[in-house]
């Protein structure tokens, strides 16, 4: 009876094994089926793209920036050089 009953649950392992492989193997075939079918569309996308005149005149595109006048209050005058440092007798030795 034993050896049945591992007969039996060896056999429904090995089933279940397969059911597992077959839903496996029955999901690679409908992603396969999907990227097919997305490689279709995108040949037939380049395709019609091909046979139509789609040069573009990048110059039509092109915008020239005007920038108002600048306002400098001054800041276009170089900075007047540091006044060097007196150090006192204080200090020295």
């Amino acid at each position: 009876y034993e050896r049945q009953e591992a007969q039996e649950q060896k056999a429904a392992e090995k089933a279940a094994k397969q059911a597992y492989l077959d839903g496996k193997l029955a999901e690679v075939q409908e992603m396969n089926d999907d990227i097919a079918r997305q490689i279709l569309e995108i040949e037939y996308i380049l395709e019609s793209a091909m046979n139509v005149d789609s040069w573009v005149d990048l110059e039509s595109f092109r915008v020239v920036a005007e920038h108002p006048p600048f306002e400098a209050n001054g800041l276009d005058q170089p900075v007047p050089a540091p006044v060097p440092i007196q150090i006192s007798s204080v200090f020295r030795r």
